[in-house]
């Protein structure tokens, strides 16, 4: 069954006080259930209602997300379980580990960019 956990650092939010937590969970929920037609089970997880266009349902709602950093930023757990003809274990990828990095090879690639166009002047 294909499904996503995605769990907020709680702690962490309320403790910075920059973002409200109650606020943040409600656009993963929105994002997730009323914009994708997902469903929230326990402990953050989104489940399809049915697998037909699941994969699709997941990476829109993936992709919407994928680069806010005040998501990235304060995620304790974001997974992908891909699976439908597998086991389970054999099919997690941790999307907020492959975001994380991503962004890092996004923001070290600008860097590059602004440097070598500092060169040109």
């Amino acid at each position: 069954m294909k499904k996503m956990q995605v769990v907020l650092n709680r702690d962490k939010v309320i403790r910075e006080g920059i973002y409200d937590i109650n606020q943040m969970q409600h656009v993963v929920d929105e994002v997730f259930v009323e914009e994708n037609g997902l469903v929230k089970g326990d402990e953050g997880y989104y489940y399809a209602k049915e697998p037909d266009g699941a994969f699709e349902r997941f990476m829109t709602a993936t992709f919407t997300l994928y680069d806010s950093d005040w998501l990235l930023d304060n995620v304790d757990t974001w997974i992908w379980y891909n699976s439908d003809d597998y086991p389970e274990e054999d099919c997690v990828e941790d999307a907020k580990e492959f975001f994380l990095r991503w962004r890092e090879e996004r923001r070290q690639d600008e860097s590059r960019k602004r440097a070598s166009q500092g060169a040109l002047l």
